[in-house]
């Protein structure tokens, strides 16, 4: 008898995730790629990992740029649908984070859109960070966008309730931190069917960040709180974007 899946692989194999994420669309990912780009200036020759990159939004923003990029995610059906888009400055693959893709070949490594902490234990986040390690070319650049945790305890001392309505169906959506993870239970009908789904991620401070980026060789650069790279601030900032180099 097979193990069952985890959760992301089941979820984000799912059509209906991107049913409730259709909002973040081509767009919106252009804008961040581009502000990106700008603060990091990197050379017309760097290349780019786009790690947990989903259908491969940010991985062809980046190729629109001009970049070669490579995007690698465990969704078989994201991969598929990222395909399509392949070029010879554009390649995705299946591939588990936890397990280093191509040594010493990138200048970049992206990680995006809460791409991070799936696991239930730390030693999974520290064997990530290695292959992260193990894929960036001498001080090379990860950048990780992940949710700020600081708000959020506060927020989520009770659960938080929403309904969200996308394509005809009607997402109910209940938010709680429990025993060091944010849990984001997704329950909706479709077709005369229910639906489970929940989301967990791992509890992340900046403090922990540190302590595992320096178990992993990386030096933290910078730190941004939202999408505008504007400056971080614990208790206010919606996002915790750290630009950390190889040491």
């Amino acid at each position: 008898m097979k193990a069952p899946k985890p959760w992301f692989a089941e979820w984000f194999d799912s059509p209906f995730y991107h049913i409730l994420y259709g909002n973040h669309d081509q767009e919106e990912a252009n804008l961040f790629i581009e502000k990106l780009t700008t603060v990091l200036a990197p050379k017309d020759e760097s290349v780019f990992l786009d790690l947990a990159c989903g259908k491969g939004r940010h991985s062809r923003a980046l190729n629109k740029l001009g970049f070669k990029t490579f995007g690698i995610d465990l969704s078989e059906n994201s991969i598929t649908f990222a395909k399509q888009f392949e070029n010879e400055n554009l390649h995705f693959d299946v591939h588990d984070m936890r397990d280093a893709y191509k040594s010493d070949c990138f200048d970049y490594v992206f990680n995006l859109f809460t791409s991070f902490g799936y696991f239930d234990n730390e030693e999974d986040l520290v064997k990530t960070l290695d292959s992260v390690n193990q894929n960036l070319k001498k001080d090379g650049i990860l950048l990780i966008d992940y949710l700020n945790v600081e708000t959020l305890r506060s927020r989520l001392l009770r659960s938080v309730s929403e309904t969200i309505h996308r394509q005809g169906i009607e997402f109910k959506i209940k938010k709680s931190l429990q025993n060091g993870f944010v849990l984001k239970k997704i329950s909706f009908q479709h077709e005369r069917g229910s639906y489970d789904y929940t989301e967990k991620v791992a509890a992340i401070d900046l403090s922990d960040f540190e302590r595992l980026l320096n178990a992993t060789n990386f030096n933290i650069k910078t730190i941004h709180g939202d999408y505008e790279l504007n400056s971080y601030n614990p208790q206010k900032s919606e996002r915790l974007i750290i630009i950390a180099q190889k040491n």
